[in-house]
């Protein structure tokens, strides 16, 4: 008789860099005929030592079954430009702080510590206001410089805190111009090769921050713990070329959760931050976005995160879609920041009616006679506040207690004409509605 092993080897990569992608730590070196050529070869060579039948073998390979049944969708909030602008670099030099410690002409003999910072910012000044094509380079090594030299003399008590962050916007504002320089001068290619190694990394980080509606740690951790790099393209204005290179940023207060690493096509090559080139980059092509200011024209939708709300150009929202990531990453993820799970969507062809359990559901397509082309959607939302708190995690807090606790300091509060009744109840009804809401940014 014949036994069964069930769970061979339990894994099989996934070629996340595309097929056939060579020199990618992102893609499988094997076929699958080499995955079972081994397994087997492996197992039958146990079972001829030891003298027994070789068995069935029956592999259930998780992330291989279900890396492609999900997508992860997530839409862009802010953008932080990192694009290289001339009049960017104006902007610096007219800033406030520039205004208040960087006098025309200091005095001369001036040996006070004032005067000494002083004349150590008009001369840093200088290298930006006579930098252009001819001497960029020079520019750039001699605002380094400049910089080192102005955080030595902030140690020493020489220069004062608004003056050190002035010598910071100046080497912001020689940067800049530097790269508009260079940008010049490499003619839109992307090669760095011709430029000082500072400014090639300055220039390759350039990059624009956008700023999405995700937690890494708890959708996709993987990206963060063992560096996997998950296909990320737009699902918006896929009739226009992307023009922006960026990276990600999620809405946690750590540097860590951010995506900087991206498959490329394996016709596509970029000039990464070491200097590499491959299949992987550490920047995304993405669209320009704009913010669209609130004001009394915009809609309900536009406003309600209460400052300005991002769309695209044609007042579209801009999402991205994460590709391969499975059913494991959602399972793996904690509560990072008290981030909850995401809103599922379910979609499948069957004649079977929606799960009861589902909060919503859409059933549409043909017609009942054809059911093998009848399309159901269903929609389970994504964990509140008050389910966050309430699932596990090690918060020590509960809406009851922490309500009783906001009533009676409100109370307090207008006890002691603090606050209004009305500012007091307004408050008591914003938390309990925080209680109810989604824990990431969403529309009202």
């Amino acid at each position: 008789m014949r036994h069964v092993l069930h769970r061979v080897n339990g894994e099989e990569d996934r070629a996340y860099a595309g097929g056939n992608v060579q020199g990618s730590s992102s893609s499988a070196n094997y076929t699958v005929q080499n995955y079972a050529n081994d397994v087997v070869a492996a197992v039958q060579d146990v079972c001829i030592q030891k003298g027994v039948p070789p068995p069935i073998l029956v592999s259930e390979s998780g992330r291989a079954l279900a890396s492609h049944q999900s997508v992860l969708c997530f839409d862009v909030r802010a953008v932080s430009s990192g694009s290289a602008d001339d009049e960017d670099a104006m902007d610096v030099l007219s800033s406030p702080v520039f205004q208040a410690v960087l006098p025309e002409e200091p005095e001369v003999g001036d040996s006070s510590t004032a005067g000494a910072g002083a004349y150590m910012l008009k001369t840093f000044r200088e290298v930006y206001t006579t930098m252009g094509a001819h001497n960029y380079r020079e520019a750039y090594n001699d605002s380094l410089h400049f910089q080192g030299e102005a955080r030595s003399l902030f140690r020493l008590g020489v220069l004062s805190l608004h003056q050190a962050a002035a010598a910071d916007e100046l080497l912001t504002a020689v940067r800049r111009r530097a790269l508009c320089e260079a940008s010049a001068a490499l003619k839109g290619t992307d090669d760095y090769s011709s430029l000082p190694e500072e400014l090639a990394a300055a220039a390759r980080a350039s990059t624009s921050l956008y700023h999405i509606n995700l937690s890494i740690f708890r959708s996709c951790p993987d990206t963060w713990a063992i560096g996997q790099v998950f296909p990320v393209m737009p699902l918006h204005r896929l009739d226009e070329p992307p023009t922006v290179r960026a990276r990600l940023a999620d809405l946690t207060c750590d540097s860590d959760g951010q995506v900087d690493q991206f498959i490329l096509s394996p016709h596509a090559r970029w000039n990464n931050v070491d200097g590499s080139r491959g299949p992987v980059s550490d920047t995304l092509l993405l669209h320009d976005t704009q913010p669209v200011p609130c004001s009394v024209e915009s809609s309900a939708a536009e406003c309600s995160s209460g400052g300005a709300a991002l769309v695209a150009p044609q007042h579209e929202q801009y999402v991205l879609g994460l590709f391969l990531a499975g059913a494991y990453q959602e399972v793996m993820g904690n509560s990072h920041n008290l981030f909850g799970s995401t809103s599922l969507v379910h979609i499948w062809t069957a004649a079977n009616k929606p799960n009861p359990r589902a909060r919503s559901s859409y059933l549409g397509g043909s017609s009942a006679a054809s059911p093998r082309h009848r399309v159901m959607i269903e929609v389970t939302p994504g964990q509140t506040t008050e389910e966050v708190m309430r699932s596990g995690t090690p918060t020590k807090y509960s809406r009851e207690t922490m309500m009783e606790e906001l009533r009676a300091d409100a109370l307090k509060a207008v006890t002691l004409a603090q606050l209004a009744p009305e500012e007091a109840q307004k408050l008591i009804d914003n938390f309990e509605r925080a209680f109810d809401s989604y824990t990431y940014l969403a529309q009202q």
